[in-house]
Formats: structure tokens, C-alpha cells, sequence
């Protein structure tokens, strides 16, 4: 029963939060079903969420009213709801199974949409509960500096700026032993020439 106290309790709370979109009052239960049905046909989610929570919260005692809740439920739940809520819609459906006036047809429904909900709210959970262990442990090897490809790429330019460093100073040792070989050529001419 406590959890059909908070079911109502959120509906209300998403209702009065929708009521400042598209403020209206209006006594007809059929009324807003049909105009919530309307919206939830053409995708308007927070319209359909608006006119059938009025009708589930203000007329819970009667069979719109429960349908309403029921429908409810169903589009927390729905894939291409883009604001859908997994755990809202499984407290809802707990909420309508509770309720002991629901004709018999329905309880099979709401009993596979509520465990629908636990189902992929639980499965959402723990591909969010693994994401957030991936950045964490991707968090924890990160080690400051460049990483090993980056450190691969400074070593061969260091390669390669050392490689043409070498050639640089090999052409200068051979111009050198070359400026040397003349330069001994011609000590050694002028030494014949002293000579003689």
C-alpha cells in the first residue's frame, strides 16, 4: 500500500510539474481521457502524461480513472517516449494492480508491463553501472605524459633528426679530411720546393 502512495504521490508531483506547461480545468473525465488518448496517438507524450494522470488522479475510484492509470504506466514505459521513466512506470502498474475494482482481462497486462518495466529498468541500470566502472578504470590507468604510440612517434623523429645529424657530420669529416688531404699535398710541395 506504501507503494501506491508514492505512485500517486510522483503522479501527482509529474502532473502539477506538466500543469504549468498547459494550465486548464475541466470536470469531464471522458472528456480528458479521449483528448489524452488523442495526444498519445499522435506522440505528444507530455499531453497524453497531462490529460490521462488528471483523469487517473481525480478519478481513481472510477473504471476511466484506472484506465487511465494503466495507460499511464504504459507510456512511462514506452521506447519511443523520449522522457520515459522505467521506475515511474513500474510503480504506477504496481499501483493499478493493487486496486481491487480493475476488470480481469487487464491484470495479465498490467502484470507483464510492470515486470516488463523492472526488467529494462534493471538492465538500463547495469549498462549504466558498467559504463561508469569503464570510465573509472579507464580513469585509473591513465598515467601522466604521452601515451606509448606518442612516445613511439618522439623516439623516431629523434631517429631520424640523430640520422641526419650524423650525415650532416659525415659530410663535414669528409670535406675536412678532404681540405686536410690538399693541405698536406701542399705542405709537401713546399717542403720540395725548400729543398731544392
Amino acid at each position: 500500500m506504501k507503494r501506491n502512495v508514492v505512485a500517486v504521490g510522483a503522479l501527482t508531483v509529474v502532473l502539477a510539474a506538466c500543469a504549468t506547461l498547459n494550465p486548464f480545468v475541466e470536470s469531464s473525465a471522458a472528456s480528458r481521457f479521449d483528448r489524452g488518448m488523442r495526444a498519445l496517438e499522435r506522440g505528444d507524450y507530455a499531453q497524453a502524461t497531462v490529460d490521462l494522470g488528471w483523469v487517473a488522479t481525480h478519478h481513481a475510484d472510477r473504471s476511466v480513472g484506472r484506465e487511465a492509470l494503466l495507460v499511464v504506466a504504459a507510456l512511462e514505459m514506452d521506447p519511443r517516449n523520449p522522457k520515459r521513466r522505467l521506475s515511474l512506470g513500474a510503480d504506477l502498474t504496481q499501483s493499478y494492480l493493487l486496486n481491487r475494482g480493475n476488470e480481469e482481462w487487464t491484470l495479465p497486462i498490467a502484470r507483464t508491463l510492470h515486470l516488463l518495466a523492472l526488467e529494462l529498468g534493471a538492465a538500463e541500470e547495469r549498462v549504466a553501472a558498467a559504463e561508469a566502472e569503464r570510465q573509472r578504470a579507464e580513469a585509473r590507468l591513465e598515467l601522466p605524459g604521452p601515451s606509448v604510440p606518442e612516445r613511439l612517434k618522439m623516439i623516431q623523429d629523434e631517429r631520424d633528426r640523430l640520422a641526419r645529424r650524423v650525415n650532416q657530420l659525415e659530410q663535414q669529416l669528409s670535406t675536412a679530411e678532404k681540405n686536410l688531404a690538399e693541405k698536406d699535398k701542399e705542405l709537401e710541395r713546399i717542403r720540395k720546393t725548400i729543398k731544392s
